[in-house]
């Protein structure tokens, strides 16, 4: 993908991408570096999110970011899914890219953490304001069958400079019915839930406020498309999408990379690691 977007970028054409952007730190760093080579050539380059274009979600965090929490004091994001199905390998990866089985398999899907959990990891990015600097934790394939590396099931806590805590909590498995995508804000003075499903809310203070989250893989989309449209019709090439949806990228890739390790792993230094990923194209036709 990073390379795809490189070669639309040199070719003169706007971009529209989804997430991840990226599977490793080199893919996200092209990433940032094509959306700027974008911004000089006056071209749109857009990472489609849909948390943050649900009015709800957009009412809940204006309010948190005008304190209505008081000081945030922790985080805790989930992503809970039933899992993606993971059959046997085939002679090359033609059968692993489609119908989401690729999110199986690490260095094409970024991991659990960076393909489904990362719309929850995202909106705690859109309230914190900024990445975390650092993460421990501890993953497993725990799926039945598993034929791809991808950790469905992992626990990461996340350090942020201010000491903010940022747990987060991922599970891929069959018995999983009601997927779950949200991330909880506890402040000193109040609480509140950004949400992919069902209500989204703050709960105590002066600031309280409640709403239902609808349609909105569907609704989401219809606005991102329409927003990008308008940025390519009427010029606007100052690509704000961009920097979020790279760090939520790093971020996932940070959790993954401590979890999977069961370190405590600093962004700075899994970023000098730049360590990329693989994949074996061959027998591929075009």
């Amino acid at each position: 993908m990073p390379d795809q977007a490189t070669a639309a970028v040199n070719a003169g054409c706007h971009v529209y991408m989804a997430k991840p952007v990226a599977a490793d730190v080199p893919g996200c760093l092209q990433i940032e570096a094509a959306a700027k080579l974008a911004c000089q050539k006056k071209q749109c380059f857009f990472v489609d999110y849909q948390v943050p274009t649900d009015p709800v979600n957009i009412e809940v965090v204006k309010r948190l970011q005008d304190g209505g929490v008081g000081t945030i004091a922790q985080l805790a994001t989930t992503g809970l899914c039933s899992g993606f199905n993971d059959p046997p390998k085939t002679a090359n990866l033609e059968s692993r890219l489609q119908k989401l089985i690729w999110v199986n398999d690490i260095a094409l899907g970024c991991d659990y953490i960076g393909n489904f959990d990362i719309h929850a990891v995202d909106a705690a990015l859109w309230v914190m304001g900024q990445r975390p600097v650092a993460a421990t934790g501890a993953s497993q394939v725990a799926r039945p069958n598993a034929h791809g590396d991808g950790h469905g099931v992992c626990s990461v806590i996340y350090d942020y400079t201010d000491g903010t805590v940022h747990n987060h909590f991922g599970l891929g498995l069959p018995d999983i019915k009601d997927g779950t995508l949200d991330c909880h804000v506890y402040g000193t003075t109040a609480n509140a839930v950004i949400s992919y499903w069902g209500k989204a809310f703050l709960l105590g203070g002066p600031r309280e406020y409640s709403g239902q989250v609808e349609n909105l893989y569907h609704d989401g989309i219809v606005r991102n498309i329409a927003t990008f449209y308008e940025n390519v019709t009427n010029g606007r090439s100052e690509n704000p999408t961009v920097r979020r949806a790279v760090d939520s990228a790093l971020t996932c890739i940070l959790g993954r990379e401590a979890a999977s390790r069961r370190i405590r792993l600093t962004m700075d230094d899994l970023i000098k690691e730049n360590k990329r990923l693989e994949v074996d194209l061959t027998g591929l036709k075009a």
